[in-house]
């Protein structure tokens, strides 16, 4: 048989699986039971999932891999398909170490990040757990069990794995506690790093920003300062433990503040006069407003904004603008079908219709739609009447 092109496809093009099987005499319409059907996108014929998973395949320094680990997707790289119908499908190695390997293919040798690719190949021995990477990679997950219980006990057990990260090439954890993201998951009911249990209560975090600008004078007049205070914005989008709430306030002001800077990024550079300052952060199960404190701030000419009754407003006015939206469109759609009726409409139009308006509104309007005048047809064998001079 001949090694060049077959039936119109050419043999670097195709996977190392449908050139063997060309090879043995196979064609693109007479193929094996335990492949698909020739399909030139993956290079040719692949193996059906039942196939791989009896495979058993291994990487440069031995470790047996199951095919049913394959089964996920394949890899391009370097002009390469890392496929199994290529003989060289890939894995992460398990033994995280800096040095390049000598073993393994020369375009994966170098490691990217953590992660470093193995080429693997059809082993010719049966799978073995004890020589397999799914155990390798079960002893580097247990040794960094025992590598916390480690930073457990020099934490005295206030240590949380949730709020912690492994580097495996290092071999060292490390652990980035923040109460916001543990009340924004709310998933544990003890807390290990506090080493209490979480209060049942629920509340939020409010604090008020205190916001101070320059405006200029005109004229005569000299420049103002002007200060404002928004009272009561929320930290968490929905209500989390008040043990966690009690955290926040006492650990987390400085990503607070930070969180507000950003957010006024624009007006501190269009204004460098303006400055902002969180102020009063306090863990409560509901907003409560200090009257008697917002009459002082008010006698010291400080304007006072509540956060609430922006948002109150704020909803108010997108639920206004929703409704002159929706009136615009049932105007536009009753206009429509005076002017043409409802069989006369598109299909479109007429679905917008039967959403929009009851089936009262449209009777009613179907009603009062004007009569399309009738014009009456001439005849050209009605003979016109004769008037009395021509009858003399």
């Amino acid at each position: 048989m001949e090694c060049g092109p077959v039936r119109g496809y050419e043999m670097d093009k195709l996977n190392k699986l449908t050139q063997r099987l060309f090879s043995e005499g196979y064609t693109k319409e007479n193929y094996p039971d335990n492949v698909r059907p020739f399909a030139p996108f993956y290079g040719g014929f692949t193996y059906r999932p039942e196939t791989l998973y009896r495979l058993v395949f291994e990487t440069p320094c031995g470790l047996l891999v199951k095919g049913s680990h394959l089964v996920t997707g394949t890899m391009s790289f370097m002009g390469i398909d890392w496929m199994p119908e290529n003989n060289n499908p890939v894995v992460t190695c398990p033994h995280f170490t800096g040095a390049p390997c000598e073993r393994n293919h020369p375009l994966l040798r170098e490691r990217r990040g953590e992660i470093l690719h193995c080429a693997c190949h059809l082993a010719d021995r049966p799978y073995s757990y004890e020589q397999s990477l799914e155990k390798a990679h079960a002893e580097v997950w247990k040794e960094a069990d025992t590598l916390f219980e480690t930073l457990r006990l020099q934490k005295q057990g206030r240590a949380c794995k949730h709020r912690s990260r492994y580097n495996r090439m290092e071999k060292q954890w490390r652990m980035f506690y923040d109460p916001i993201d543990c009340a924004r998951e709310g998933f544990c009911r003890y807390c290990d790093v506090l080493q209490t249990e979480l209060s049942p209560k629920k509340g939020n975090v409010f604090y008020d920003v205190k916001i101070s600008r320059t405006q200029k004078g005109v004229g005569l007049f000299p420049d103002e300062t002007v200060v404002s205070i928004i009272k009561g914005k929320k930290l968490l989008d929905s209500s989390a433990s008040l043990t966690l709430c009690e955290a926040i306030v006492r650990c987390c002001g400085t990503q607070i503040q930070d969180k507000e800077e950003s957010r006024s990024y624009r007006e501190r550079f269009f204004d460098p006069t303006y400055t902002m300052q969180v102020q009063n952060i306090r863990a409560e199960r509901r907003e409560t407003r200090d009257l008697l404190q917002d009459l002082r701030d008010a006698a010291e000419g400080i304007k006072i904004v509540q956060a609430g009754d922006m948002q109150k407003a704020a909803a108010q006015n997108k639920r206004e603008r929703k409704q002159a939206v929706q009136k615009k469109k049932i105007a536009r759609l009753e206009r429509l079908l005076l002017e043409n009726g409802l069989d006369k409409l598109e299909k479109a139009d007429q679905r917008r219709i039967q959403k929009l308006l009851s089936v009262e509104r449209i009777s009613d309007l179907m009603q009062q739609q004007a009569p399309v005048p009738q014009t009456k047809q001439l005849c050209f064998y009605e003979s016109a009447p004769i008037s009395h001079t021509e009858r003399m």
